[in-house]
């Protein structure tokens, strides 16, 4: 009997857009760009393309250029992915008037290609909740300097930076027993992902490996597994 062979699914070309304002120093592309390449690890998705604006204030269009050229590459027909990564509804902008935002993503709707907010709580998928939750955090990012969900996002990193796992918990794991725990992933499901171990009772997240060892895989190849 023939072996069945297991197709693996290419995966889904993804652009990102960072912005870092000028009052949002602490918002650094740096950390956009960690949390967008955790979520489109998650997802199946690879980031091929990268659109930063440094210093950018997003209440206009005009002088963001790197925005500009995105919007550009998609009207032109010359993007080549189907995904947008922004870490959060006010990176993508938070001009006076959300109605502007929103034109911006319905250019990108329009030729087939999503904007997926990495770091918000709802899905980009066209339902009631994420519209109507869209919706106000486009009012709440035209409106407040910050918005509040950057704040708690700032105090998890910290966290996680710290060697802390998932943020209901209280105990803070060794770098040798974050190892232990990576070998044992291996071990019971003969390879490691991100969403192995976010899916997984009782491990730590992702990004804390992220964090403690600078990049999963360079976490990976201290237990000998290389991708």
């Amino acid at each position: 009997m023939a072996a069945k062979v297991t197709e693996c699914k290419a995966p889904i070309r993804a652009a990102e857009y960072v912005r870092k304002s000028t009052d949002h120093q602490k918002y650094s592309t740096e950390n956009q760009s960690e949390a967008n390449r955790l979520y489109a690890e998650l997802h199946g998705m690879e980031s091929i393309r990268r659109y930063v604006d440094e210093g950018k204030s997003g209440l206009t269009f005009e002088r963001r250029r790197s925005l500009q050229r995105l919007i550009n590459d998609v009207q032109s027909g010359a993007a080549d992915f189907k995904v947008i990564l922004v870490y959060d509804v006010s990176r993508w902008g938070r001009p006076q008037d959300p109605d502007e935002a929103a034109y911006y993503e319905f250019i990108c709707k329009r030729a087939g290609i999503a904007v997926h907010y990495c770091a918000e709580p709802f899905e980009n998928d066209g339902s009631a909740l994420a519209t109507l939750s869209k919706n106000m955090k486009r009012w709440m990012a035209g409106e407040f300097s910050r918005d509040l969900s950057v704040k708690v996002f700032a105090g998890q990193s910290r966290l996680v930076r710290l060697g802390y796992g998932p943020i209901t918990t209280v105990k803070r794991y060794s770098s040798n027993e974050l190892l232990k725990m990576l070998r044992k992933c291996l071990r019971e499901n003969g390879r490691i992902s991100a969403r192995l171990l976010t899916r997984a009772k009782g491990f730590p997240a992702a990004t804390t490996y992220q964090f403690r060892f600078g990049s999963l895989k360079r976490a990976y190849r201290k237990v000998g597994y290389k991708v």
